[in-house]
């Protein structure tokens, strides 16, 4: 009984530290009293700017990493056709209608891409929320997750530093720095 409420707290913590950032967690008392199996997993709460791709691959990424943890999840068709939009206004019916113990939502408040010619900056901020039946929060995790690179940060390895700038220009950096948060 005490390994499955390790279990569930912990999900979310090695979910984010997985990068190396420091994430901060927050546990509802009612946290214990609630043991999701059954997890929906909302669509993405993002900025406009972001492109779907780079969406569909953090979803991709949270769905495998939530499975990975052993929960069972609703199939994202069922939830896409539920969900018209990112605040799914409709959420109550995946609780009621599909069994679904829990609600997970990642939100996404910030994504900065700065490519200044000798260097890049880029960083994802979001949090990430467990809500319950009654639409309480029962646990979420703030995270950031950076990484910069290029001639500017590598200053005595130039070939390493005009290698990540000219990589940085693509999706795998993006999707790199995803894996990460």
């Amino acid at each position: 009984m005490n390994v499955q409420r390790l279990s569930a707290a912990l999900f979310f913590f090695v979910l984010v530290t997985s990068g190396g950032c420091g994430p901060t967690l927050h546990l509802s008392p009612s946290f214990e009293k609630v043991k999701p199996v059954r997890l929906a997993v909302l669509p993405i709460k993002h900025p406009e700017t972001l492109r779907q791709q780079r969406i569909a691959y953090l979803e991709n990424t949270l769905l495998l990493a939530l499975k990975n943890e052993g929960y069972s999840l609703l199939d994202p068709a069922i939830v896409q056709r539920v969900c018209q939009s990112d605040e799914c206004e409709e959420r109550s019916a995946l609780l009621t209608d599909f069994d679904a113990d829990a609600l997970v939502q990642l939100d996404l408040n910030d994504i900065i891409r700065s490519n200044f010619g000798l260097g890049y900056y880029n960083t994802i901020v979001g949090t990430l929320r467990l809500n319950g039946p009654q639409g309480t929060t029962l646990a979420s995790v703030q995270h950031q997750e950076s990484e910069r690179g290029g001639i500017v940060f590598d200053s005595g390895q130039v070939i390493q530093g005009i290698r990540e700038q000219i990589e940085n220009n693509g999706d795998e950096a993006f999707n790199s720095l995803a894996q990460k948060f």
